[in-house]
Parts: structure tokens; sequence; C-alpha cells
């Protein structure tokens, strides 16, 4: 059977939270871990790609598309994603008015 990927966050906790009534639960959490980690890796991905790439004029990207993610992994990322975006905006303007000096004092 095939489980959406919203309900995956419920389950997890339904299951590691009565983990003394699950047989091999020791097993269960490390699939649940691992399955998590994969999650995670992909929206590291998704992200490096958005933050270091350009469409290939000179434009960095202004979005990637993440299918299937579920609303507990937005919010595990939110804070500090949009924090980081936030520092990278500050960092691109500031190389922006550095090269732009450079360049009047040429």
């Amino acid at each position: 059977a095939v489980v959406s990927t919203q309900s995956t966050g419920e389950i997890s906790k339904i299951l590691l939270g009565n983990s003394q009534d699950i047989l091999n639960s020791d097993e269960v959490r490390t699939l649940v871990k691992d399955i998590w980690d994969i999650r995670a890796a992909k929206l590291r991905k998704s992200v490096n790609k958005m933050v270091t790439h350009d469409d290939g004029g000179g434009q960095l990207l202004a979005h990637v598309e993440i299918s299937n993610i579920t609303s507990l992994e937005i919010n595990a990322i939110r804070t500090f994603f949009t924090a980081s975006l936030d520092h990278l905006h500050n960092l691109r303007n500031h190389a922006e008015i550095c090269l732009q000096n450079l360049n009047r004092q040429t």
C-alpha cells in the first residue's frame, strides 16, 4: 500500500511514541531515521541548486521545484532557510556594490 508523504510524519510519531509495544522497535526507529535522512538530503540538494546555480544566462534561479514535500519537512527548514536566503541576498548586494565601485575606479 502507498502511504502519502503527509502521513509519514504522523505514522513515525505514533510508532516511535509507542516503541515498547512494537517488535524490533530499534529497527523501525532506524528505518524511520533513514527515510528522514533521505528526504532531508533531497531538500538540501534542491536548496543548493537554487542557491548556487543560475539559469544559464547569468541570472540566479528564483525558485526550484521540490515535489512531494510535507509540511513537517518545510517547517524543519523554514527558519534556517529564510535567514540563510536573507544573508545570501545581503552578500550578493554587497558584492555587486563592491564591483560597481571597482568599475568606477578603473
